[in-house]
């Protein structure tokens, strides 16, 4: 009987060990699944911020008065300074806090109240910048201006202010606002209540 109850006592630790064994091995599989699952979301996360960083623009608002050769001229740029291009769905000018609708709106506003206007502008509607292009939405013609004239429409720039919002070819959209310093994260660009560039009469296309 002793022999007997010796011989349970030893099956019963033998039992005991490799059951202990089998707990740890699928604790450590278990373990270096959550590792492995851990690794590779953490890798897709950086593979997307790659991703994003290929193909993320940044819109620049510029109010200018030289030109690209020196010369003295007016004009509203947008310049894309990113490394993606810029799918631009809105684009919101304000003169002394007051929406603009076209490069029209501003001189008559600012400087030539009376008579017709003329300039240069982009088409801007649903235009996709590619990076290091800048987009012109507003450009004086100055041989139909006044001195006079001129000198208010140069004033003026430190009034104008620009609202865009674009998308990168991810979808991801940002707000640039020059009331703020960096571009905003959203969602998805809001229809804004006066678009600039709806209009374009006495503008030819640059």
């Amino acid at each position: 009987m002793q022999q007997q109850a010796d011989g349970d006592k030893r099956g019963r630790r033998r039992v005991t060990g490799e059951r202990g064994l089998d707990i740890v091995l699928g604790g450590s599989a278990i373990l270096i699944s959550v590792i492995s699952l851990i690794v590779a979301i953490h890798q897709g996360q950086i593979m997307d911020k790659m991703a994003q960083a290929d193909t993320w623009p940044y819109l620049d608002f510029v109010a200018s008065n030289l030109d690209d050769t020196g010369h003295e001229n007016v004009s509203l740029t947008i310049l894309n300074s990113g490394v993606g291009p810029a799918k631009i769905e809105s684009i919101e000018l304000t003169y002394d806090g007051v929406p603009l609708r076209d490069g029209g709106d501003l001189l008559r506003r600012c400087c030539v109240p009376k008579g017709v206007v003329q300039y240069h502008a982009a088409t801007v509607a649903d235009r996709v910048l590619p990076p290091k292009e800048p987009l012109v939405l507003f450009a004086e013609r100055p041989e139909t201006m006044t001195p006079d004239q001129r000198a208010k429409l140069d004033a003026a720039r430190a009034s104008i202010q620009a609202r865009i919002c674009y998308c990168s070819a991810l979808d991801k959209c940002w707000v640039r606002d020059t009331t703020h310093r960096k571009a905003e994260d959203i969602a998805s660009c809001p229809i804004p209540k006066v678009a600039y560039g709806e209009t374009s009469a006495g503008a030819p296309k640059l």
